[in-house]
C-alpha cells in the first residue's frame, strides 16, 4: 500500500521529476493549442488524474472540463546561462519559466546563426527570482560556446528538488 504524499511535495525520484515534467508539458500545450485536459493528456501519453495531481493548480474547471489557466505559480527547476556557465534556477511560475525558455532560445540562435537581434530584448533584464542579469555579452557568449559550456538544448535542470 503505497502512502499518500502531501500537496506540494518535491519529487524524490528521476521517474517522479519526469512524470511531472510530462504533467507541465500537457499544461503548456493546453494552453498553446486550447486544448480540454482529456484531449491534452491522450497527446502527452499521460492520464488526467495524473496532470491534476501534478498541477491542478494551473487548471480551473469550465463546463465539465478541465482548462488551463493564463499562468501558474507552479516552480520549476531550469538551467539558466550565468556569468560561468549554465546554472540551475527556480522559475518560480510559468511566465518567468517562458522569459526564461526566450532567452535561452535567443541564445541558441545567436550561437548558431551569430544573429543577435532576439538577444536585444534582454539586455539589462534580470533572471526571474534571482539577483543576476542575463548574459548579453557577444563576447562572453562565443567564449563560453567555444569552451564548450553551453548546453543549450536542456531547459529543465535535472537537479534534485524540483
Amino acid at each position: 500500500m503505497s502512502r499518500k504524499r502531501k500537496k506540494g511535495m518535491l519529487p524524490r525520484s528521476a521517474r517522479e521529476r519526469a512524470t511531472r515534467e510530462r504533467a507541465l508539458a500537457t499544461i503548456s500545450l493546453m494552453r498553446r493549442e486550447r486544448l480540454p485536459l482529456k484531449l491534452a493528456a491522450r497527446v502527452e501519453r499521460i492520464r488526467p488524474a495524473t496532470v491534476l495531481r501534478y498541477a491542478k493548480a494551473a487548471l480551473r474547471r469550465s463546463k465539465g472540463d478541465y482548462r488551463a489557466k493564463a499562468s501558474d505559480r507552479i516552480p520549476r527547476a531550469l538551467n539558466v546561462l550565468g556569468r560561468k556557465g549554465m546554472q540551475a534556477t527556480t522559475a518560480r511560475g510559468s511566465r518567468a519559466a517562458s522569459q526564461i525558455a526566450r532567452y535561452m532560445n535567443a541564445v541558441k540562435k545567436f550561437v548558431r546563426t551569430n544573429n543577435q537581434t532576439d538577444l536585444r530584448k534582454f539586455r539589462g533584464k534580470r533572471v526571474p527570482g534571482t539577483p543576476q542579469k542575463f548574459v548579453v555579452s557577444l563576447a562572453k557568449l562565443k567564449r563560453l560556446a567555444d569552451a564548450g559550456v553551453l548546453e543549450i538544448d536542456k531547459l529543465y535542470s535535472r537537479t534534485k528538488g524540483l
